[in-house]
């Protein structure tokens, strides 16, 4: 095993941990917006449910083209004025619905496939004298941080809510933050969670 899988393993056991220890601790709650959420985070969020803000990621697009001339085929980048203003925003961010833990393992670029209806409406018009065969978003270093930034962001503003929830979990969030130390500036730079009163989306 690398070093960089070693690390990816050891990141992604203590991420599931966090998951699992919040998840046990809002069912015997009975929060069940926060029981809700983390399934989610957890296992991956269905295509109907609205994604928190952090899972839609700024990315850029890229295609396949072909030169009809000579049948050759080479990948590039495609600039965002190539597209009117309704497509351009459609595909500026990535929908990031899958498990939390397999982006924190991930370490290779991310790609989702255009809609195939927009990739036949301008394949023909991206590149002057080019066909594009397929078309992607992608993301070329894993949102590994903002994710994990977006997901601590986004359990303390819900226990904000709960404070006997949050005196019972701050204590294991700290403790697992021993452990992997990027949790401790994330969690440990929020505000008191008495001053919290963000509303839950569920």
């Amino acid at each position: 095993m690398s070093v960089r899988s070693h690390i990816n393993v050891q990141r992604d056991a203590y991420i599931r941990e966090l998951l699992e220890c919040c998840l046990s601790a809002s069912e015997i709650n009975q929060n069940q917006g926060l029981k809700q959420w983390l399934t989610y985070e957890q296992n991956s969020y269905p295509d109907q449910v609205p994604l928190p803000r952090f899972r839609m990621v700024d990315c850029r697009q890229q295609g396949l083209f072909i030169d009809p001339e000579n049948q050759h085929q080479h990948l590039e980048y495609i600039h965002d004025n190539t597209l009117p203003a309704r497509h351009r925003c459609q595909l500026h961010y990535m929908a990031m619905r899958q498990p939390l833990c397999q982006y924190i393992e991930m370490s290779q670029v991310i790609r989702t496939p255009w809609p195939e209806e927009i990739l036949c409406m301008y394949s023909h018009e991206l590149i002057p004298g080019m066909h594009c065969l397929q078309a992607w978003q992608v993301i070329d270093n894993p949102p590994v941080s903002r994710m994990l930034a977006g997901m601590l962001h986004e359990l303390w503003e819900r226990l904000a809510q709960s404070p006997d929830l949050f005196e019972q979990l701050d204590p294991l969030i700290c403790q697992l933050g021993e452990h992997y130390p990027a949790i401790n500036p994330l969690w440990g730079s929020r505000p008191q969670h008495q001053q919290t009163t963000v509303e839950s989306d569920y």
